[in-house]
């Protein structure tokens, strides 16, 4: 769940810092503040209105450079968890069941026991 979270925002920030492209392709600023930033995720749907073949471009780059920079990010935390996978230990597992007691009523002290200090 976190790595969503986190591919989203590399995604949003990505897609944000592009914005200048968007807008130097002819792109009016209402349409490309839709295509960057925090909505671009959800505009996809928005890109096959776009007739201008070098507004659809920059569009399409942009897309494709923020894709790249989530690749980056997940193939990174992928080798971070191999790294971290060899460090994992053989453990024998126990096959005795040990029963645990939780709960109130195990914390309960009887009132014979506690001592006036």
């Amino acid at each position: 769940a976190a790595s969503i979270v986190i591919g989203g925002v590399v995604f949003q920030n990505s897609m944000g810092q592009k914005q200048s492209s968007l807008l130097a392709s002819g792109m009016s600023t209402s349409m490309a503040a839709q295509m960057s930033g925090d909505s671009a995720a959800a505009s996809i749907e928005s890109i096959k209105f776009i007739t201008d073949p070098a507004q659809l471009r920059a569009v399409r780059e942009a897309f494709a450079w923020s894709l790249r920079n989530m690749w980056i990010l997940y193939t990174c935390m992928s080798a971070v968890g191999v790294f971290f996978s060899a460090f994992i230990l053989k453990t024998k597992l126990n096959k005795e069941h040990v029963e645990t007691k939780t709960g109130l009523n195990v914390e309960k002290t009887p009132v014979e026991n506690v001592h006036n200090v």
